[in-house]
């Protein structure tokens, strides 16, 4: 077998074969496939076929450590004389989820906590200290306010009620991914990713609204989707309307949106042809 180079990474590859005769079988084949320095040519067949559902916990089942040829594409048993070419995933740490759940904590603790804040939200509301790296990450607005800014101190951004009326659930969501009370606040959160440009926070405000449309609520959630351009939510509740028989709906509409002739127009045209 051709000398492994120096520029590996380690793997895990998981095999399954019937018996010894597969094994052979199939490193007969790379023998003859084999990718080297004269030839690109390559073993173009799959791992090892296998009755699957007998793999696992049974004798002819191994796990092993193999390592990973990145020039050529090929993994390497150190004992199984087999080399598979195959595409993959980079290799994910199984442990990931639980680390990141930890990280949310500390770092949320630590704006709790006021450590090491650089950054402070001034609003009717209340004061909150935060981190410019973070709020940065999650907000456009924010992030270009701070991109032309070189003092070390703490820098104080004045955000109105008109713009953000809810500054403290905002920053509880670009902290830890969600908001206590979400469904009482959503109609101030999505106004505040609208303007302070959070994707996330607008996607999470969506999906909140997206939750028990009734004939009552159904014109206010229509003027929030075109407003802040909630396309998912329109197109909900344009099918809510077409399946349901809310009786005064075509009043409501005349009455409420006014003030929105471009929104009235396309309810309109859409009752007319649905």
């Amino acid at each position: 077998m051709e000398e492994i180079p120096d520029d590996t990474e380690n793997c895990s590859l998981s095999l399954c074969y019937n018996g010894q005769a597969v094994v052979e079988t199939k490193y007969q084949l790379y023998l003859n496939n084999k990718f080297n320095r004269y030839t690109h040519g390559g073993l173009t067949s799959d791992v090892f076929p296998g009755d699957e559902s007998r793999c696992w916990g049974y004798d002819h089942f191994i796990s092993r450590e193999v390592v990973l040829d990145k020039a050529k594409g090929y993994l390497f048993g150190d004992k199984v004389k087999i080399g598979v070419r195959i595409q993959s995933d980079p290799i994910r740490m199984s442990n990931v989820e639980e680390y990141s759940g930890v990280l949310i904590k500390s770092l949320n603790r630590q704006r709790v906590l006021g450590k090491y804040a650089d950054l402070i939200l001034d609003s009717s509301r209340g004061v909150w200290q935060a981190h410019k790296v973070i709020v940065s990450s999650q907000s456009a607005v924010i992030d270009e306010k701070l991109s032309n800014v070189t003092d070390k101190y703490p820098i104080r951004v004045v955000i109105s009620d008109e713009y953000c009326a809810d500054v403290g659930s905002v920053l509880q969501f670009v902290y830890t991914g969600s908001v206590n009370n979400s469904s009482e606040s959503v109609k101030d959160l999505v106004n505040c990713a609208h303007n302070l440009k959070i994707d996330s926070l607008k996607s999470f405000c969506e999906d909140e609204l997206l939750n028990n449309v009734t004939c009552e609520n159904l014109i206010d959630r229509f003027i929030l989707s075109h407003r802040y351009q909630l396309p998912t939510l329109k197109a909900v509740l344009m099918n809510y309307v077409s399946h349901t028989k809310c009786s005064t709906i075509r009043y409501d509409i005349k009455e409420k949106l006014k003030n929105f002739p471009d929104l009235l127009l396309e309810i309109t045209s859409f009752l007319l042809n649905n």
